[in-house]
């Protein structure tokens, strides 16, 4: 039951709905993550499966739908390519055309708690449409805005 219930988990991200899927009671589930660090790990990396594929599926749909693009990271001071150990250029992923309130939407699915529902708290002094339109909006530095959150403490645990 395990596997199954962990399975589910790195598909779909959901504690209550993996619990279901597995026929294991949630609250269990919660008191056996406490207990048991093994187990306790293995919740952690199917979450973090979860992440990466749904962070995964945002870039390829941005991609396919046009409204993201890869580019080269450049130093903020000196406007110069970003070069990893290899030598070789830093590629980080620009969605600037996006609808900010799509991105904080997508951001909150990525940067889940554990044990509770996102909390998404992003200051955009860009004055969003009435109707979602996914070609407007200020560019938005998803590696910023995760800086933020590690720098007021906001984990994902």
């Amino acid at each position: 039951m395990d596997e199954r219930f962990l399975s589910a988990l790195s598909e779909f991200g959901q504690v209550t709905y993996a619990a279901n899927v597995s026929g294991m009671a949630r609250r269990s589930l919660y008191e056996r993550r406490r207990r048991d660090p093994e187990f306790a790990a293995k919740w952690d990396e199917a979450i973090d499966t979860f992440e990466e594929t749904l962070t995964q599926r945002v870039i390829a749909t941005a991609l396919h739908m046009g409204t993201g693009r890869w580019v080269p990271a450049t130093d903020p001071d000196t406007g110069e390519a970003e070069l990893d150990e290899d030598f070789e250029p830093v590629m980080r992923f620009d969605c600037s055309n996006v609808d900010p309130r799509i991105a904080v939407r997508l951001i909150g699915l990525r940067i889940s708690g554990v044990n509770e529902a996102a909390t998404v708290a992003i200051q955009n002094n860009v004055v969003a449409p009435s109707a979602p339109k996914l070609v407007s909006g200020a560019p938005i530095d998803v590696d910023a805005i995760l800086a933020e959150y590690e720098d007021l403490g906001i984990d994902d645990e």
